[in-house]
């Protein structure tokens, strides 16, 4: 029998247990699962290598203390598939009412095998040659008959149960340990085969710490849990803290202290000095956990029953607030703090931290520093989740649909162009406008998605209908803020034109003044390649945005559009009427063509028709019409 990896196992799980309590770590209850299954597995171990070495001096030993001992270890060898199941358990099950069922079966069914094992006959199979040296012996005894046998029924019985379970809740259990759990089954089932082929080839024991060394090294080494760089509790540790608390029902309050983005630019600066001090502060004067963020952030949960988060808020603001700040830097005198008094306020642990971001995201008035997260937010917060499900079902299930509105020429007296406007409609045929949607997207980053699905959805349009006999010169399509910001964003367009072999002439591409904010280089260089490529440009929403008449001087554009607030004003204000005529002349004078959008009445049009506009946009001629309404609303009166 081979007794030398039963001694490397031995090492190898000791190494680990000695590794993981010297760390600093996060007590989870997945944690203290593998702890136990590394013991039981380092009980194995010893068992399996003590047997062997009873075995081998069995005949100066007592035969039935030899048996007893091979026993215990064979009962070992059913509880460490037991133990791995319990610990899977904990990611598919998370009420813990489920897996703590899981467990107390486990523990029966192991203890049915145990006593199996313990009435069953067991024999030793040792070489009688007395020429034969120690090192031989060891490499030939070992035990065989029906308590043997029961051992492998039973270990394979749990084994099975795992990949049972690692199949049908895939999608439940976390992707680094379903691979890890995976490996251990791997190792364990071919030494398992290995041993049962061959009896004398003790290896089961080496293979269940060959499956230990994995989940550690991918799971459960408390290094994973830590940020790098500050020594903090990472985002990952957060998160499986809040669904370890979570789940446990115990009363804990949880705030997140944030910085200005120039704020977090010093923070990480010098080698993120002021980052590592801030950490070691907030350790020092806070009662509950420190987590650090990916977007770095600091939060902080707490589970002192007799020391709330609100208390840890106070005392940091009048560190913070005060004449000199712990960090001795003057822009940080203002963290914004986001409280979670009640965390059960979220339906499970993974919204808490999303509640969080939504607020912070949403800029809500802070009162001296500080916003109570409440019901009202996380009403918010699930409706808002609704809308991210809404769209990304949307894009699944291809719901999205381009709706045309007909632009006016007043010069032509027909209409001559049309603004490609996305709806969602859903399978049941209801319509979802875009302000219910677009804000979200543009939050989530869906909207850059979504802008080329519109995109590609007119061009499907212009290659399936003939522009010319529609008497359409062009096509509106917008373009986000967010998708101005994308470098790649001219290839893309550019590509999806060409795959249509659509010419882009016919295409007209709006842009808003506050987009070029976000990054001027990106959107010129944008717009110089789709230019070059042959299609036009207009500004959308001119007078509401960032800027002034200055901004389109420097923007290759040949439409300037005034929005409905603009034109609603001229009716409503003496001042407005003058900035608006003022505008408009100033832009006649530099060859813009002119569009006046949500035109709604006669004496807008009369209005419209003596301001030398070009073009009038607005539910007098037409609403946004589905693609086919369009085609014949355009057929009926542009004859």
């Amino acid at each position: 029998m081979i007794i030398f990896l039963q001694c490397a196992g031995i090492v190898n799980i000791l190494v680990i247990l000695i590794s993981f309590f010297v760390q600093k770590k996060v007590y989870l209850r997945g944690s203290k699962i593998f702890i136990t299954f590394a013991i039981e597995t380092l009980f194995c171990l010893i068992l399996d290598a003590t047997s062997l070495v009873m075995i081998a001096y069995a005949e100066v030993l007592d035969e039935t203390l030899v048996k007893i001992f091979c026993r215990i270890y064979l009962v070992s060898v059913i509880f460490s598939p037991a133990c791995a199941l319990v610990y899977i358990s904990v990611d598919v099950f998370k009420q813990m009412r489920n897996y703590v069922l899981i467990g107390v079966l486990a523990l029966i069914f192991g203890i049915i095998g145990s006593v199996l094992v313990s009435i069953l006959p067991i024999d030793i199979v040792r070489m009688t040659d007395s020429n034969v040296n120690a090192l031989n012996r060891f490499l030939s005894d070992y035990t065989e008959g029906p308590a043997v046998l029961t051992t492998y029924i039973f270990a394979v019985s749990f084994v099975l149960a795992i990949v049972a379970v690692l199949i049908i809740k895939r999608r439940h259990i976390n992707s680094k340990k379903f691979a890890s759990i995976s490996v251990w089954i791997s190792a364990w089932v071919l030494a398992a085969l290995t041993q049962f082929i061959n009896n004398q080839i003790i290896v089961v024991g080496f293979g269940l710490s060959i499956g230990i060394t994995m989940i550690y090294m991918n799971i459960e080494n408390p290094a994973l849990s830590i940020d790098k760089i500050t020594g903090a509790f990472n985002q990952g540790a957060l998160t499986d803290y809040l669904r370890y608390l979570y789940q446990k029902d115990v009363k804990f309050d949880c705030f997140m202290m944030s910085f200005s983005d120039q704020q977090k630019e010093l923070l990480t600066d010098r080698d993120n000095y002021l980052l590592i001090k801030l950490h070691s502060y907030l350790k020092r004067n806070t009662s509950g956990r420190v987590f650090i963020t990916d977007d770095r952030n600091f939060c902080i949960v707490n589970n002192v029953l007799d020391y709330s988060s609100s208390a840890n808020i106070s005392k940091i603001k009048i560190d913070f607030y005060g004449s000199k700040n712990p960090l001795d830097e003057k822009l940080l005198l203002n963290p914004k703090f986001v409280l979670l008094k009640d965390p059960y306020i979220v339906d499970n642990s993974k919204d808490i931290l999303g509640l969080i971001d939504f607020v912070m995201d949403r800029n809500d008035t802070y009162i001296d520093g500080v916003i109570v997260v409440d019901k009202t937010h996380c009403e918010k917060y699930k409706q808002n989740d609704d809308v991210v499900k809404l769209i990304y079902d949307a894009i699944e299930e291809d719901l999205f649909k381009i709706f045309l509105q007909p632009i006016y020429s007043v010069k032509k007296g027909r209409f001559t162009s049309m603004e490609a406007l996305v709806r969602i409609v859903n399978k049941e045929g209801k319509v979802v406008s875009p302000g219910v949607f677009i804000p979200v997207a543009e939050t989530t980053g869906s909207i850059i998605r979504i802008g080329e699905i519109v995109f590609e959805k007119v061009c499907q349009f212009i290659k399936s209908n003939n522009m010319e006999e529609l008497g359409i010169d062009y096509i509106e399509v917008n373009l986000s803020v967010i998708q101005c910001c994308q470098p790649t964003l001219a290839d893309r367009l550019i590509t999806i034109m060409k795959v249509y072999n659509i010419n882009p002439k016919y295409i007209n591409f709006e842009i808003t003044e506050s987009a070029s904010d976000k990054s001027i280089d990106v959107m010129h260089k944008n717009i110089e390649e789709l230019l070059k490529f042959g299609v036009s440009f207009s500004l959308d929403d001119f007078g509401t945005g960032n800027s002034n008449l200055n901004y389109i001087i420097d923007m290759p554009v040949k439409i300037v559009k005034f929005d409905k607030m603009m034109v609603d004003s001229y009716f409503d204000s003496e001042k407005a009427k003058y900035i608006m005529e003022s505008s408009i002349q100033m832009l006649k004078d530099l060859n813009y063509e002119i569009v006046l959008e949500g035109v709604e009445s006669d004496e807008q049009v009369f209005v419209c028709t003596h301001l030398d506009i070009d073009y009038i946009q607005g539910f007098y001629y037409s609403k946004p019409l589905p693609v086919n309404d369009c085609v014949a609303f355009l057929k009926e009166y542009n004859k």
